[in-house]
């Protein structure tokens, strides 16, 4: 009867619009253009191929809701059905009561990679990693802790940054050259101070592209690049970037 009821959303239409396409409509018009969740993957614009609707109360164990919109946020394919897949948000596997988040209606947290560590993490391309140190900032942090069980946040971002870090600092350095080639001849000390400035001005706000990663991933860069011990070896890193721009 649940899938059922739920199945109804995309039968019924109201003028040739199924109920569950109106409903992603009304999301994405509003600005949601990315998953909330994750942050990670982009929406398909309304009019293409269906986003999934989560069952936030999943609807094996809460079939009362499974027709019903507030218990039906659009997420993306790898939240929806990689990791969340049927797990319940209000009890843990032990039975425990857990305090559930919906990042459409908050409490809404950021991100921090404060304590990631240059130069001590994963071999990728060629290039060690920094240890990345992924931290969700915001009140109450139980339901933040909810949240990353569900999803594996922490994880999906680390993974994340192994992933697309050297490209990131690839681009900065494309930037930089482009704008002025001379950089290609500058000191490393020259360059690693343009980092606030490409971060303020080149990446943008909030969950489009990654951008909030990208804008910590960068932070990591100017904190060890500003450190008594590692800033030598961490600005002559990202300076071999640019001489090599191409």
């Amino acid at each position: 009867m649940a899938d059922y009821a739920f199945d109804k959303l995309s039968s019924l239409k109201v003028e040739g619009t199924a109920l569950r396409d109106i409903y992603f409509k009304v999301i994405q018009d509003s600005g949601v253009k990315v998953c909330p969740f994750c942050g990670l993957q982009n929406f398909q614009p309304a009019g293409l191929k269906r986003n999934a609707l989560d069952h936030l109360m999943p609807i094996s164990k809460y079939p009362f809701v499974s027709s019903d919109f507030r218990n039906l946020p659009p997420a993306c394919h790898a939240c929806n059905s990689l990791y969340k897949k049927d797990a319940d948000v209000l009890y843990d596997n032990a039975g425990n009561r857990r305090s559930c988040c919906d990042p459409y209606s908050g409490p809404v947290y950021s991100v921090s990679l404060l304590g990631s560590r240059f130069g001590e993490g994963n071999e990728v391309g060629g290039y060690t990693m920094p240890r990345w140190s992924v931290s969700l900032q915001g009140e109450p942090a139980l339901q933040a802790n909810t949240w990353d069980a569900i999803y594996s946040i922490k994880l999906r971002y680390e993974h994340t940054l192994d992933r697309d870090f050297l490209g990131w600092i690839k681009r900065f350095a494309l930037w930089l050259v482009r704008e002025d080639p001379a950089f290609r001849d500058k000191p490393p000390h020259q360059i690693s101070v343009e980092v606030p400035r490409y971060v303020e001005n080149v990446l943008q706000e909030g969950f489009d592209d990654a951008s909030f990663l990208k804008a910590e991933a960068f932070q990591v860069i100017v904190s060890a690049c500003d450190d008594d011990q590692l800033g030598e070896d961490a600005r002559a890193w990202l300076a071999s970037f640019v001489y090599y721009a191409t």
